[in-house]
């Protein structure tokens, strides 16, 4: 599987880290929000009101580490989300692995992974058993947001045929709605597959919107049918 290559740096000089995009800020900022939401709804705002602005100048910098560009640790990631087999057209484009400061508890994970002319992009964005279960409605949200900030410029699709395909994950059953139409930008054929399953932490959400003749629908069913 090829990946985009980074700017290689001289021996003497140590690789330059990548600033960070729109997408990553936004993507931050909902992670803080929904943090911050998360503590407010544990224990009241009279305990919390004044450590707010300390905590979040001191998790910055955490929240930051937690994503990545690197293929390796993206690939690394997914592994935690589901053991799944991604088209190769499909290359890793993002990560984030993000824990509640000062705690082992996970508050969200996600990948992104896009083809190379940026016409095709899958998500997988999991919370924590405990998080998911009293947030269910903040989590489809916060993953349609990250999904939107890469997928996007596809533009709506114009439903053709729309079914369900279930698959056994885990030994549970999951439900995935596919949907087949064209593109409302370009009028190129499009395929959209959205639904969730259980996984180790706890629910996962997957979003895939492609180009339908460069990603075939026997592609993507191969794609579900592989996830334990």
């Amino acid at each position: 599987m090829s990946h985009d290559p980074y700017e290689m740096s001289s021996p003497e000089m140590p690789p330059k880290k990548p600033g960070m995009s729109t997408a990553a800020k936004v993507l931050i900022g909902l992670a803080i929000a929904f943090l911050l939401m998360v503590m407010l709804c544990c224990a009241g705002l009279l305990w919390f009101g004044p450590k707010i602005i300390a905590l979040v100048e001191d998790t910055m910098e955490q929240l930051e580490e937690s994503m990545s560009q690197d293929p390796a640790i993206i690939a690394e990631v997914t592994r935690k989300i589901a053991q799944i087999e991604v088209p190769e057209q499909l290359t890793p484009k993002m990560s984030m692995d993000m824990k509640i400061p000062l705690t082992d508890q996970r508050l969200m994970v996600f990948v992104i992974y896009q083809d190379q002319q940026g016409e095709s992009a899958l998500q997988l964005f999991a919370m924590d058993k405990a998080t998911a279960g009293q947030n269910q409605a903040q989590m489809q949200r916060s993953s349609d947001q990250t999904f939107q900030q890469h997928a996007g410029q596809y533009g709506g699709i114009q439903p053709t045929e729309s079914y369900e395909k279930q698959v056994e994950i885990g030994g549970k059953p999951a439900t995935f709605t596919i949907t087949k139409g064209l593109s409302t930008v370009s009028q190129t054929p499009r395929i959209r597959v959205q639904g969730s399953f259980e996984g180790p932490y706890g629910p996962v959400i997957l979003q895939l919107d492609a180009d339908a003749e460069t990603l075939p629908e026997e592609e993507i069913i191969e794609m579900l049918d592989s996830i334990k």
